[in-house]
């Protein structure tokens, strides 16, 4: 998610791949721990802030502001 969003913006186009990227996910942890999806919504949301820390030119951007990223 990180490398897909690197210097990228927001955008429905790269939604969908995150979205992809996360089913992926999502489908080797229900392998890796016989089906329990206990894990399901951490992926996705701490998924999505990698993707937006991905999306700041700087080496670091306030929590908040990271947290703040949308589409323009």
């Amino acid at each position: 998610m990180a490398i897909l969003s690197k210097g990228a913006q927001p955008s429905q186009s790269t939604r969908e791949h995150l979205a992809l990227i996360g089913r992926h996910a999502e489908h080797a942890m229900l392998e890796a721990t016989g089906g329990s999806n206990s894990h399901k919504g951490a992926i996705w949301a701490l998924g999505l802030l990698v993707s937006a820390a991905a999306m700041y030119d700087e080496d670091s951007a306030e929590a908040a502001a990271v947290a703040a990223k949308r589409r323009i």
